[in-house]
């Protein structure tokens, strides 16, 4: 596999310039810790996939092998949807031998789909489609547990609109619409239907409605309406509900008090928590789109309003966690999942600290492809954190930068950007800051700036490194004093997060999935939450069985 780094690197917790040589030893270790994990957690991934999982259905992605301290060998329709999206991107940057395995997940999603659970059924109303949580050949789980998650069916569209774009490139577009789209239109219709419900969150704590789901309905729904175009389809409710979701994204999810993204609204007043959440970051890094605008409407990773929510999450574990004690204040440090949270004592999770290094990748690739970038009032804290002389205003790139290529469609040789024309180090964009009328110090800075973030992000996967055993098993968790893994061992969604996070740090970026033509949210803050009912059907031609639709009793079983 190749991992080409795009980056240059400082060590963990510094984001000052360093002598040539020890800059050079410290890159060439990162980037080999890299390339050899990237590796070890997509060969983890597929261990956790039937039928090679055992007991495992085929296609089914289990959330870790263990069954003790704590069971987790069950499958999530949200893990598994990151998990797919993960092994769709390794698949179209050319590991070719995962195609089947993404083939098998289809199959398994559409048997998933029909499975008469707690929620309900699939026909005639959906409600079956906001269960998460089964056991791992595909049967329903009875146990108490956090329902609806309605996150779930808009990820899991997500991942598999991705490669429905792969198979049109490649002329398959009568698979595309025969196979897959049948599983995509029940997941887009339900979010249509359910998304202003009530719901739990990602962590399966809280009920109310999340940022993270909100973030990846609005983004299914856009995407939804492109898609079905492109196969001559339609998807009326995708046209008639994202509009609406815009207009909630935009007036609910900003704490301007406390300069962060609130994680949930509704039903959490009598919550203990500050809404300081790693799923304010993850949102975004699902939801990334290369070509997306850096403005609030969306909430791209490059932001002001996810930078600033970047500096408080991070800053929120510092004094709080032992392990992090020591460490300078614009420096990496380990993050969990929300500074309040008690689960195992509460603890550091690989996938969140990830998950602050690959926000700022693709924020530093984005003001890479738009040739500049501007500080605001809301970003000024972040970027005086991690570069001290910033300062409110437009920092332009310098003559003759190299912004990247457009980004080109799946199953091209090239998958969207490869570095952006840099080898291996900064040294072809710093650029000497002259050639355009623009002062050289002015031009220089934002090299400068964008080479202090992409430290910064590097020095959160050294964390990792750090806390990561010599055989490379990611668990869910480390200990906050000892460092020591802990909780669930070969934990799916940290691996999936160490390849997404790999990818970005190597320059390779999904093409653009059109963000900018998605719907403006509304201008009053009134947003009509009531969605539109839709009509939902197995998608028997990727496996799922047939539903009597003249009776909604029926029960299935796979």
């Amino acid at each position: 596999m190749k991992t080409e780094a795009a980056f240059a690197l400082l060590a963990a917790g510094s984001v000052l310039a360093s002598p040539t040589s020890l800059h050079a030893r410290q890159q060439q270790s990162l980037d080999a810790f890299v390339a050899s994990e990237r590796d070890i957690a997509v060969q983890r991934i597929l261990d956790n996939i039937g039928p090679r999982a055992a007991g495992a259905g085929r296609g089914v992605v289990i959330a870790a092998p263990g069954i003790t301290n704590p069971d987790y060998r069950y499958s999530w329709t949200r893990d598994s949807a990151l998990t797919a999206s993960a092994l769709d991107e390794e698949f179209f940057v050319g590991n070719a031998s995962l195609q089947s395995t993404i083939q098998d997940y289809i199959y398994a999603e559409a048997n998933r789909q029909t499975v008469y659970n707690a929620m309900g059924p699939l026909y005639p109303w959906g409600t079956g489609l906001g269960d998460p949580k089964f056991w791992p050949n595909l049967t329903r789980f009875n146990g108490v547990w956090g329902r609806p998650q309605r996150d779930g069916p808009a990820v899991r569209a997500i991942a598999l609109m991705t490669y429905i774009n792969y198979l049109v490139g490649n002329d398959e577009v009568q698979t595309a619409k025969d196979v897959v789209w049948p599983v995509v239109i029940n997941d887009l219709n339900y979010v249509a239907q359910y998304w202003g419900q009530v719901g739990y969150d990602l962590w399966e704590e809280v009920a109310g409605i999340s940022f993270f789901t909100v973030q990846a309905q609005w983004r299914a729904l856009v995407e939804g309406s492109q898609i079905a175009k492109l196969l001559g389809l339609s998807c009326a409710n995708c046209d008639t509900e994202a509009p609406q979701i815009a207009c909630f994204l935009a007036n609910n999810f900003w704490n301007s008090t406390g300069n962060h993204i609130i994680a949930n609204v509704q039903n959490t007043s009598t919550l203990a928590r500050s809404n300081i959440d790693a799923a304010t970051l993850l949102a975004p890094i699902e939801n990334f789109d290369i070509n997306g605008s850096c403005d609030n409407s969306q909430y791209q990773p490059c932001s002001s309003r996810v930078l600033a929510t970047h500096k408080v999450f991070v800053d929120s574990f510092r004094s709080i966690y032992p392990i992090n004690q020591g460490i300078a204040a614009n420096a990496a440090v380990a993050a969990g999942r929300y500074p309040e949270d008690s689960y195992y004592g509460g603890n550091p999770w690989y996938l969140c600290t990830l998950s602050a290094a690959e926000v700022l990748y693709d924020a530093a690739a984005q003001f890479r492809r738009q040739g500049q970038l501007t500080i605001d009032a809301t970003s000024l804290a972040f970027f005086q954190q991690i570069y001290p002389a910033a300062k409110v205003g437009t920092y332009t790139a310098p003559h003759g930068f190299n912004r990247g290529r457009a980004g080109l469609a799946w199953g091209q040789s090239a998958w969207g950007e490869q570095s952006w024309g840099c080898p291996s180090s900064y040294g072809s964009w710093r650029g000497s800051g002259s050639g355009n009328g623009r002062p050289a110090q002015a031009q220089s800075a934002f090299n400068d700036i964008l080479l202090a973030m992409t430290n910064y992000a590097d020095g959160f996967v050294k964390v990792i490194e750090t806390y990561t055993p010599a055989n490379g098993s990611l668990s869910e968790q480390f200990n906050r004093t000892s460092g020591q893994p802990l909780s669930a061992y070969d934990l799916t969604w940290s691996y999936a997060s160490f390849v997404t996070m790999s990818q970005r740090r190597a320059g390779q970026f999904p093409a653009s999935w059109n963000s900018t033509t998605g719907p403006a949210a509304a201008a009053s803050s009134s947003c009509n939450t009531d969605g539109t009912p839709g009509s939902y059907a197995p998608a028997v031609a990727a496996g799922a069985p047939p539903v009597d639709t003249t009776s909604c009793t029926v029960q299935l079983h796979i």
